[in-house]
């Protein structure tokens, strides 16, 4: 009898330590998680605040969308969960040279800069500049800005340098035509 109390209490220790084994690995593994998720809300505050449009995706389906990307274009993320990657690809570039020129860029994925007209939900098109990262796991990132405004502004300094350059032929050249405060 005293043989098997000595098992029982020696049986009961060695649960105990394992218990408290596990106890310290719940705890280790909780703080990690904890931890993770502080480094998920840093990442998703980041990238909501940035100034640039990212989605994240994979062939069927966007699945993540930023502010800016939402502000933007004009589809929430709740918009795109009923929506499938390529009708939205048709919604963004309807002309099909554009779009093939898209598939291209995300195929090839050269995290390069590449310039695109695309049109938004309401129907405005603008001028867009995307990088493609292509991820382990078969998704994409892509980055994004709006650049219309630059195309207009660097449309408009052509078009003044045109100007000036076709002013100063038809003055033979001689700067002394020019009003003194652009002669410097």
């Amino acid at each position: 009898m005293a043989n098997v109390r000595n098992v029982s209490v020696e049986r009961i220790r060695a649960l105990e330590a394992e218990n408290e084994e596990l106890r310290c690995k719940l705890a280790a593994l909780e703080d990690a998680d904890e931890r993770l998720q502080q480094q998920k809300n840093l990442l998703q505050t980041i990238v909501d605040h940035l100034p640039l449009m990212v989605n994240v995706a994979s062939k069927g389906q966007i699945e993540i969308v930023n502010r800016a990307w939402e502000r933007t274009l004009g589809w929430s993320a709740e918009d795109l969960a009923a929506e499938d990657t390529e009708s939205l690809i048709e919604a963004l570039y309807p002309d099909p040279r554009e779009r093939e020129r898209v598939h291209s860029f995300i195929r090839d994925g050269k995290a390069e800069w590449t310039d695109f007209s695309t049109r938004t939900r309401c129907g405005q098109t603008i001028e867009t500049t995307w990088t493609n990262i292509h991820l382990e796991d078969g998704r994409w990132v892509g980055i994004g800005q709006d650049i219309t405004e630059r195309k207009r502004a660097e449309q408009m300094l052509r078009a003044s340098a045109h100007r000036g350059i076709t002013a100063a032929r038809h003055s033979g050249g001689c700067a002394s035509h020019f009003p003194r405060r652009i002669q410097g």
